[in-house]
């Protein structure tokens, strides 16, 4: 009997072997060689970096979200500087912050622009991108 368990073990370590060979195949090697593709590499790499640069913004927008949300209460509107219909802005330099104010009467357009040979379709103020 444990022979008979551990043939099956194996098969199923072969199946699952073949079944992410067959799976990786076609992204990790260039067209059946034993070439590695490295824009899967580069972009696997972007993919993790991306990840981890947004666990780490997360957990310090949560900590200081509210200290940040009051002291823009407390600025005064001539402080900020329109840069679009209904949005403001102000840059702190002595501790590296920008405060954003959006209104709800902004308007906003999409853009289409090219980013690394993509097409990609973002909202900005309207009349502030060209």
């Amino acid at each position: 009997m444990k022979a008979m368990n551990d043939k099956i073990k194996i098969f199923g370590i072969l199946a699952l072997a073949f079944f992410f060979m067959r799976l990786l195949s076609g992204t990790v090697f260039l067209s059946n060689s034993p070439r590695l593709n490295s824009s899967f590499f580069l972009a696997l790499k972007n993919k993790t970096f991306n990840f981890l640069a947004s666990l780490s913004v997360k957990s310090k927008v949560n900590g200081t979200a509210n200290a940040a949300l009051k002291s823009l209460e407390q600025l005064p509107s001539s402080t900020l500087r329109s840069v679009g219909t209904g949005v403001y802005a102000k840059e702190d330099t002595s501790s590296d912050v920008i405060y954003i104010r959006i209104d709800k009467n902004a308007e906003w357009e999409e853009k289409i622009i090219s980013l690394d040979g993509r097409q990609i379709k973002i909202r900005v103020p309207k009349g502030t991108f060209k």
